[in-house]
């Protein structure tokens, strides 16, 4: 199955993230006139669908040979092999964990609220920006 992503951002993006099924899927990227193989990994974890019934989702991570610009494509070939599981183990958030780093950016898991479907996080800003 062929993919089309697009950049929405106003700044370069240098992956992409695509709703799986699992991670049976052999990624190849469209550059210089033709499907390029590329390394990519998924990370599945248990969810609810719209009726509360338990359900796996599943999302690919692809690092782009290059990377799209603003309002930029790219196209991805996926292609279903059972031999492959690009599944990587994933693990649950706990309070204090971080994404981000003090050189910019530090978001900290503060907490949730499951019944209203809120997470809390504390923002660190480097104040020398």
């Amino acid at each position: 199955m062929n993919v089309v992503v697009q950049n929405p951002s106003s700044t370069e993006s240098s992956h992409v993230e695509i709703a799986v099924p699992n991670g049976q899927y052999e990624v190849s990227i469209f550059e210089d006139s033709k499907f390029k193989s590329q390394a990519a990994n998924t990370s599945c974890h248990g969810d609810l669908d719209a009726e509360k019934n338990p359900m796996t989702s599943c999302f690919m991570h692809v690092d782009l040979p290059k990377a799209i610009g603003p309002k930029d494509f790219a196209l991805l070939k996926l292609e279903y092999n059972e031999n492959v599981n690009s599944t990587i183990e994933s693990t649950n958030l706990i309070e204090g964990d971080s994404i981000g780093s003090e050189d910019n950016i530090k978001l900290t898991f503060k907490g949730a609220d499951a019944a209203n479907s809120i997470i809390y996080f504390e923002q660190i800003k480097n104040q020398e920006n």
